[in-house]
């Protein structure tokens, strides 16, 4: 329904108004109001308290007698009744699942997606329509309906993790599907059967992503880790990386849940060694109170002189030397790593040494760099302080082929090989930047000085433009 123009920018004008009122408004029952001598404003008001209160009864009529009046606002009245009845249809079909009701479920399930699709096609153009496909993206998945699922999967375009939790695991389940009916076929050979049972765990694979990270993840994705590492695709060292990350992160209580997947690691007595070492890791490194000999016991010490090392990198050193022997190659190499960065932080010019000294390591080693992506943005900072333009080409080049795509690494990189005096590679980087803009691709263009200029815009907007502007739905909400 298209209402004039004026019309929604006069009740727009109210609309902030009424929206900061709500949350400081008493939450008085919605229906001691008389519908009769309600204005517009009051109902919308009493709207979003029966929303609070999941009344969805009151919220119903409430949103009848929005429409009627053709108030601007009243599609958020119908996206918070959509929002209840999603809510509702989800316990529902949670309940249906463990009982013998589901004819029944089915056609409630039949009903309130027709119901959903409806709703965003009337309102495909509203900023909250694809948190409502969201919503019913999670309602289909514990449903396990995969087909409509993936269907609608393909237009859906913000980021929620829960969401992509449910995509990779119905991949999962559609594949492992899929194989056990080939699985069954006696034509099968032993080589396509390995085959198929190698494709079945793409889907888990790529999930890897969503495994590591340094945040609390959504409760569905527990299922899809479980799967992956009764799989084999989640492996120990993926759970030692996670632990570091949320260690790294301050978040104890996630580290604590994330080894608690390695046998024998889920204990009071271990996660008491690492309250002990997050309370006061100088105290725990100084009393020498937890072992070198396990793996958990060199992590926690690890961590303590991470600790340590971000308020005094000497003494972090100093307390590193004493136990260095107890530590693998890989272990040394991290925490010389996470010292070069925690110097670098603090702008201290032994953070290039540090930096340095770990990539000849790893280079009469012939491994791979235990460099993070940040650690080499510190790394190529350093360098830059110290104008060590040869670091700096080490450090971007040690970095991703996406890292190094970003404009600031394309920059410096052009700018080292300029000192370099590769100045006809240094030009390639910089003509390409130079057309792109943002900072350093205005300082790409003075760098090159005049050989590169600005093509003419001839291009005027119209009325015709601004009056096709005016009428866009966002902005004549905005108004």
């Amino acid at each position: 329904m298209h209402l004039p123009l004026h019309v929604l920018a006069q009740s727009n004008e109210k609309s902030n108004e009424i929206t900061n009122e709500i949350s400081i408004e008493s939450a008085s029952d919605s229906s001691v109001y008389s519908n009769f001598y309600m204005s517009s404003d009051d109902e919308f008001r009493a709207a979003r308290r029966a929303f609070d209160k999941k009344d969805l009864g009151t919220l119903a009529v409430n949103l009848q007698h929005l429409q009627a009046q053709q108030y601007v606002l009243a599609p958020y009245v119908d996206y918070w009744l959509m929002l209840l009845e999603l809510g509702k249809a989800d316990a529902s079909s949670m309940s249906a699942s463990q009982s013998s009701a589901i004819t029944s479920s089915a056609i409630t399930s039949s009903t309130m997606d027709t119901k959903v699709m409806n709703f965003l096609e009337q309102y495909k153009d509203m900023p909250f329509a694809d948190r409502v496909r969201g919503e019913w993206l999670k309602v289909l998945a514990k449903r396990q309906d995969w087909k409509a699922f993936f269907n609608e999967l393909a237009n859906f375009h913000r980021d929620d993790i829960a969401i992509s939790c449910y995509a990779a695991d119905g991949r999962w389940a559609l594949t492992l599907d899929e194989s056990s009916h080939l699985a069954s076929d006696n034509k099968e050979t032993k080589q396509q059967k390995k085959l198929n049972g190698s494709l079945a765990l793409i889907p888990l694979e790529q999930a890897k992503s969503l495994w590591m990270s340094a945040t609390e993840q959504p409760g569905n994705c527990s299922q899809l880790f479980d799967h992956m590492q009764q799989a084999g695709v989640l492996t120990d060292a993926d759970i030692w990386a996670r632990f570091r990350l949320a260690l790294l992160a301050g978040k104890v209580t996630l580290a604590k849940s994330i080894i608690a997947r390695l046998p024998g690691l889920a204990n009071v007595a271990n996660d008491k060694l690492l309250d002990r070492v997050t309370e006061n890791p100088t105290l725990a490194l100084t009393k020498k109170s937890i072992s070198l000999k396990t793996r958990y016991g060199r992590e926690l010490n690890l961590y303590a002189l991470e600790r340590i090392a971000q308020t005094n990198t000497a003494l972090a050193l100093a307390a590193y030397t004493k136990i260095e022997d107890g530590f693998t190659i890989d272990e040394q190499h991290y925490f010389y790593g996470r010292l070069a960065l925690q110097a670098a932080l603090r702008l201290e010019p032994e953070a290039l040494t540090w930096y340095k000294q770990l990539t000849q390591a790893n280079e009469k080693t012939h491994e791979q760099s235990v460099l993070d992506k940040n650690q080499l943005a510190w790394f190529a900072r350093s360098a830059l302080r110290q104008t060590d333009w040869l670091s700096v080409l080490d450090a971007v080049n040690l970095m991703s082929a996406d890292q190094q795509q970003e404009a600031v690494w394309r920059y410096w990189k052009a700018r080292a090989l300029k000192e370099q005096q590769q100045t006809v590679e240094a030009n390639k980087l910089l003509i390409d930047l130079a057309k792109e803009r943002h900072y350093y691709g205005w300082l790409a263009q003075d760098e090159l000085g005049d050989r590169l200029t600005n093509p003419v815009t001839n291009y005027k907007v119209s009325d015709k433009d601004v009056e096709a502007i005016g009428y866009l739905p966002a902005i004549v909400r905005s108004e």
